[in-house]
């Protein structure tokens, strides 16, 4: 219900004719699912999700990219250098990426280096990144660092996010909108 709530915040920033691009996180397959069921705005989706792919695939207002690779993971994704390569190419709006793990001080951290690499792309192809991720990410420490905050654009996550994180949020000028 929570990445649900994400979900369809992230969607209103999301404008007709846009080009956009969802990773792998299951946050990033209901924000599909509210593309699929609001036929209002024409998107262009680039995804590396087979689960976010398989939903938009041929509803009428999405045009979608699908990303080659291994598929490995649980929601299933390519998610290797092939992946990375083929991101590469494009140039998106907006990117709507989940993550393992959200500190502060240190940014956007991942659990392992196919993860981070994919993410990495994802984030440097778009002109604005949208992080979206329920409050449990926060302070969770991993061991690989896929971007500064500075590179977010903002944060979507929801309204159990403690006192002090977002006291540090203010402190990091991360933008945040809490649902």
């Amino acid at each position: 219900e929570k990445k649900e709530r994400i979900a369809r915040k992230a969607y209103t920033y999301i404008e007709n004719r846009e080009s956009i691009i969802l990773d792998d996180s299951t946050t990033a397959y209901y924000l599909a699912k509210c593309i699929r069921e609001n036929a209002g705005k024409r998107v262009v989706v680039v995804t590396n999700a087979i689960a976010c792919a398989a939903l938009l695939s041929g509803v009428r207002h999405v045009d979608l990219f699908l990303a080659g690779g291994a598929v490995i993971g649980n929601p299933p994704s390519a998610l290797d250098n092939i992946t990375a390569r083929f991101l590469g190419q494009f140039h998106v709006d907006k990117a709507f990426v989940g993550v393992n793990g959200i500190n502060l001080k240190v940014g956007l951290t991942s659990i392992g280096t196919p993860q981070m690499d994919v993410k990495k792309v994802m984030i440097q192809i778009a002109e604005e990144t949208y992080v979206i991720a329920d409050s449990s990410k926060f302070g969770n420490g991993n061991m690989f660092t896929v971007c500064p905050i500075s590179d977010i654009t903002r944060i979507i996550t929801d309204t159990d996010l403690s006192e002090e994180y977002r006291k540090m949020a203010v402190e990091a000028e991360a933008e945040i909108d809490l649902v």
